[in-house]
Order: C-alpha cells, then structure tokens, then sequence
C-alpha cells in the first residue's frame, strides 16, 4: 500500500542520512584528522627526518592514513632498525621507532665499523670500542650470517671464557673461532650446541700441553663428541 512504501522510503532516507552524516564525521570533520605526530625513540636517529615523512599526513582524515606505508617509509632511514604506526584518536599520529645499535666492530681500513646484528654500519672508530666485540668478517655475501653466527657464540659463552676472548671472526656460519688472551684460539664450528663445545674446550685446556705455549695451539671443538687440539700452522 502506498503508506506501507512511504514508511519504507523513509526509513532508507533516514539510513541514507545517517550513513552520510558518519562518513562525514569520520572523514570530513576538522577533528578526525591528522593534527599532531608525536615520534618516540629516536637518540640517534635525526627526528627531524621522521618528522619529515609523518608530517606529510598532516590534515590527512585519520581512517585514510596509511600506517604500513608511512613505517616503511620511516624504516628506510639508516639507523632505524623496525619502527610501528598507530592511530591516536582523535587527531595523532604516533611514530614508535627502534634505533639499530652496534653489536659489533669489525676492523675496516683506517679503524673500524660499527655494525649491527644486520651487518649495518652505525658508525666508525679508529678504536674498538671496549664494550664491542672484534669481529674479523666480510660481510659480503652470507657474512650477515656469520657475524650472527659469531655472537650467537659469544653470548653463549660463561662470563669467564667471554672475558677472555680478544677478538673472533668467521669464515661462514660454520667457521666461527675466537682467539684468547693467551694467543689460543678456539674452533667453534657452528653456533649449536655452544654449551657442550665450553665443556670440551675446558677438558682440552686441561690436558698437559707438552710444552707447547698456548698461542700455537688451535682448540677444534666444533664436533664437541671429537674434539682435538692441534698445533697451529
């Protein structure tokens, strides 16, 4: 009946005009969009450049924002390892950023680089610096690998044998080796089984050396079931 299908007329006109009026609270109004980036984590990271990249959404309707886009941006710089894009409502945009930090120094013509676990460089040094690790690997190629490889080996090693270690390096993830500060070194093979490997190596280093100093001596632990001591060629 024709009251029947003005109710009905109705009721979608009222739909219409509610959708609408929400699509335009959501999208339209002043206070639905980006006012404000706020940046968090940055020491070394210039935040300017964050700033930079999340400031071109300023006035862009929060729903319409593209966080996936705008974190890959912001990870494009250098020394930002991973960051994260959240919405703050009504009106922020908040840039959480993780710095890469150096796990490693890596000798280099005229000092060394101050890589990360990603084999990025963060800075340079005409010094070790005391905290880091030496670590002789090129890091071309799989070398990523293999500096993970040498300090997933060095975290596993008890504080004492850690102290002792001068420098390390690797010629693949299954050639990692330490020398001490005795001149010993150490063949670690692989990063597995790293807690068998110190109780091999403390089993060789209890066997007389037959009067052969430590410096020309190669512990090969790396088949821990096997190990050997060698002299050094």
């Amino acid at each position: 009946c024709p009251a029947r299908r003005w109710r009905r007329a109705g009721i979608v006109t009222v739909v219409f005009l509610a959708v609408t009026a929400t699509g335009w609270a959501v999208l339209g109004a002043p206070w639905a969009r980006v006012e404000r980036i706020r940046v968090t984590g940055t020491v070394q990271v210039p935040q300017a450049e964050v700033d930079r990249i999340a400031g071109a959404q300023i006035g862009v309707p929060m729903l319409l924002v593209d966080t996936s886009a705008v974190a890959r941006q912001v990870r494009g710089i250098t020394l930002v390892r991973s960051t994260t894009v959240t919405r703050r409502w009504p009106s922020t945009l908040v840039v959480q950023v993780r710095e890469r930090t150096a796990a490693a120094a890596v000798p280099v013509r005229g000092g060394f680089s101050l890589v990360d676990v990603d084999g990025v460089e963060v800075g340079r040094a005409a010094k070790a610096p005391t905290q880091l690790p030496v670590v002789r690997v090129e890091l071309a190629g799989d070398g990523v690998d293999g500096l993970r490889a040498v300090l997933s080996v060095l975290d596993q090693l008890p504080a004492d044998l850690r102290g002792e270690v001068r420098e390390s390096g690797t010629a693949g993830v299954d050639g990692v080796w330490t020398v001490h500060r005795d001149g010993a070194r150490v063949l670690w093979g692989s990063a597995e089984d790293v807690p068998t490997k110190v109780r091999a190596l403390r089993a060789l280093r209890a066997l007389p050396r037959k009067d052969r100093p430590a410096s020309k001596l190669d512990y090969d632990v790396s088949a821990p079931q096997a190990p050997a001591v060698r002299a050094r060629t």
